[in-house]
Formats: structure tokens, sequence, C-alpha cells
């Protein structure tokens, strides 16, 4: 929802509380997911290095998982920042 209203630091702020709540429950796919929307909101906030950085620590847990759908959708992300 922050994402939506252009507040990034606030989008980032539970992004990052979700991502911490998904690696103590152990939750993989909780945390690919998590670390992908943290790398939009850093591409949406043009900072495309640090948008890079979480693409490509989500893709290395989506393809652990085996997860097609949202490997190839990273994969476009990371091609559009390039």
């Amino acid at each position: 929802m922050y994402r939506d209203w252009d507040k990034p630091g606030k989008a980032l702020e539970y992004f990052q509380k979700a991502l911490e709540i998904d690696e103590e429950l152990k939750d993989i796919k909780g945390k690919a997911t998590r670390l992908n929307n943290i790398g939009i909101v850093y591409r949406d906030w043009g900072k495309s290095g640090k948008a890079l950085e979480y693409f490509q620590k989500s893709l290395k847990l989506f393809e652990e998982l085996k997860d097609a759908e949202n490997i190839a959708g990273i994969m476009k992300y990371i091609k559009n920042l390039t």
C-alpha cells in the first residue's frame, strides 16, 4: 500500500519487518517474495543497484524452490534494469 502511495521508505520498513518474520519462520518462499518486493521498491525509487541486489537474492531462493513462474518474473525485472 505504501508503495502505491509513493512512500518507498515506509514500504521498505514494512517489507523488512515481514522479511524478518519470514526468516524467523524459516519460510523460504515468503523470504524470496519479500526480497523481490524490496527490489521492486528500490527499482521504483530509481535505485537500480539496490534493486538488482535484492532481485538476485530473491532469484536464488526461487531457483532453490524450482518456482518457474517467479523465476521468469524476476529475470524480466533484472533484464529491464540492465
